[in-house]
């Protein structure tokens, strides 16, 4: 009986220093270098992006207090039209089918993003919004801030600047 339990300490010991994740009697697992799961550091990546994609939104990286939600959703939200959003599920003349939303929660917020064509950007009714696009005039690519107002659709891009042509929208910000 002795020996079973100096031979089994001997044994976690060797486990230990293997880097063995569990022991019991009569077997020993060794860890693989697949096994380590990934460093917790926050890069800012956007996480899922392939719903967005889907219809027409490159999600790119935030903080996370501004975050694309499904507009079916419903609520408090921002919008932004575009003519490169393409959500199949409404027909082509419906304004949902050119719609991409957003959930704001709280100050400080940003995402990066790439909306190709953007339009018209709404805000929600509790948080005061800017927007970053960028478009060309004459060759040159011309870089834009947009205070987003409350209540109305903001216009941007081609419609308050025929001569930019589209607009892409690159980055929203709650402040």
């Amino acid at each position: 009986m002795r020996f079973t339990k100096v031979f089994a300490a001997a044994a976690l010991g060797i486990a230990a220093l293997l880097g063995a994740t569990t022991y019991s009697p009569g077997v020993l697992s060794v860890a693989r270098a697949d096994d380590t799961p990934p460093p917790i550091v926050e890069d800012g990546d956007y996480p899922d992006k392939a719903p967005a994609a889907a219809i027409g939104i490159v999600l790119k990286k935030g903080n996370g207090k501004i975050q694309w939600v499904d507009c079916a959703k419903g609520g408090d939200l921002m919008k932004v039209e575009a003519e490169s959003i393409n959500d199949t599920r409404y027909p082509g003349t419906d304004a949902r089918a050119h719609t991409g939303c957003f959930v704001v929660l709280g100050s400080n917020g940003f995402l990066s993003l790439e909306i190709k064509a953007t339009t018209f950007i709404r805000k929600d009714s509790s948080h005061k919004m800017k927007a970053t696009t960028i478009a060309k005039a004459n060759g040159q690519e011309v870089k834009r801030e947009y205070d987003i107002t409350r209540d109305t659709a903001t216009p941007v891009g081609e419609g308050p600047y025929p001569e930019e042509g589209p607009a892409t929208l690159l980055e929203l910000r709650s402040v």
